[in-house]
């Protein structure tokens, strides 16, 4: 049974994420599973001395230093990322399973009375999360140097007056 990186135990995580409850063998195979690949995810995406030195920064309950928010922000995105791993990977397992799907999914509870539209948004939007969080945690800082503008408007020219009479007019031609 792999640990948690920045959560204090797996007991914890399992319950943030509503599952304290699953006790079917593939269940906690897939629990798991998606707590090791976000594990090695991490080391990936930020580097074995980043994760070291996060790991050794202190958690509290009620961060207000920078190192307690930055531990704190970790764990969140630890917590995310295995949810959102599970979102895609709980149903198929049940619906492998056969027998009383929806049942069983229900009795899951990060699944329960959840649409795969639902679950489709909640996974883009835990996604765009945590690549916001890892950015965060790997220290990057965005360049001030540059400006990020933006034009709003009509996608198509709009027609000219008169230009349903004089279609020559319209687009700017030669005037007769």
């Amino acid at each position: 049974m792999p640990s948690t990186l920045f959560i204090s135990d797996v007991d914890t995580l399992k319950g943030q994420l509503r599952l304290s409850g699953a006790n079917q063998s593939d269940a906690l195979a897939q629990i798991d599973s998606a707590i090791a690949e976000v594990r090695l995810g991490f080391y990936d995406a930020l580097g074995a001395a980043r994760v070291a030195a996060i790991v050794a920064l202190v958690g509290s309950s009620e961060p207000a230093t920078a190192d307690e928010i930055l531990r704190s922000r970790a764990e969140l995105c630890e917590g995310a990322w295995v949810r959102m791993l599970l979102l895609g990977r709980m149903p198929t397992l049940f619906v492998d399973s056969g027998a009383v799907v929806q049942q069983t999914w229900n009795e899951e509870g990060l699944g329960r009375s959840s649409s795969s539209t639902g679950s489709e948004k909640e996974i883009s939007r835990l996604k765009s999360q945590i690549d916001d969080w890892l950015s965060d945690l790997a220290g990057e800082t965005p360049d001030t140097s540059s400006i990020n503008c933006s034009v709003i408007g009509p996608d198509i020219l709009q027609p000219r007056p008169g230009s349903s009479i004089n279609p020559i007019n319209s687009i700017g031609g030669v005037r007769g």
